[in-house]
């Protein structure tokens, strides 16, 4: 850490935004809600979405993952591991309500609605630069491709020592 500090890198990575890779998932929803007028001044809306998402899945199977329970790395496909390498979500857990509301203060004379809405909602993970298990070495860079890192041995001081 001192020598990055002092500007004495020993090696440079970046990160990849785009690769040769092929992802299929499939996304099974519904969508159902109803609005109540309760009184005068507040109408409530109820809804409920369902929302599972299969895995990602590369059509090659190249992807890789850290199982931080064994402390292994997985290749997809192989060795008992899933092609997607992780589980997906479903049943009661993929259910997402949500709830709204439209209430008028009597006070301000009809002139003013107050809104308000809640929500359960998730995105799909994986979706974001440099999220994506192909992107894992060794399939798309990585510690061992001169893509990905570069050292600086250069600028190492003479009594520098690596242990």
């Amino acid at each position: 850490m001192a020598d990055f500090f002092l500007g004495l890198p020993t090696a440079f990575g970046r990160g990849l935004t785009s690769g040769g890779w092929e992802q299929t998932s499939k996304i099974f929803s519904g969508y159902g809600q109803d609005t109540w007028r309760v009184t005068d001044r507040l109408t409530l809306t109820l809804g409920l979405r369902y929302e599972a998402h299969t895995p990602w899945v590369e059509s090659k199977d190249q992807q890789v993952n850290f199982n931080p329970v064994t402390g292994q790395v997985e290749y997809a496909g192989k060795n008992g591991a899933s092609r997607a390498l992780y589980d997906s979500v479903y049943g009661g857990k993929a259910f997402q309500p949500r709830l709204g509301f439209a209430w008028t203060p009597g006070r301000l004379n009809g002139h003013t609605v107050v809104r308000g809405a809640f929500t359960v909602s998730d995105y799909l993970e994986g979706t974001g630069t440099n999220l994506r298990l192909p992107i894992n070495p060794p399939f798309n860079g990585g510690a061992g491709s001169g893509e990905f890192q570069t050292l600086y041995p250069e600028h190492r001081p003479a009594n520098h020592h690596v242990f």
